[in-house]
């Protein structure tokens, strides 16, 4: 998106939100704007938390694990892609 101030075109760029979704749910979200609680953790049915919810296989703790990597190197301000994980 590009606005305009004064005669200078300024461009605004939006933060993308980091999911972690496991098997159709959102278990994580990284908010980079939030001031708080950057990574917040999803419900099921607004009740269970999402992360109780979940029943892993050992290849699934890796990608979540890059998950918290990818948040924390860009909490510390690496350039990194903020791209959901999903796992099926």
């Amino acid at each position: 998106m590009q606005g305009v101030v004064g005669s200078i075109p300024t461009r605004t760029t939006k933060i993308k939100i980091m999911k972690y979704v496991f098997r159709g749910h959102v278990v994580f979200e990284y908010k980079p704007n939030d001031k708080r609680d950057k990574v917040v953790q999803g419900k099921i049915h607004d009740a269970i938390p999402a992360f109780d919810f979940c029943h892993m296989v050992p290849e699934d703790y890796k990608l979540l694990a890059k998950f918290f990597d990818t948040v924390y190197r860009h909490i510390q301000g690496e350039e990194v892609p903020l791209e959901d994980i999903e796992v099926y």
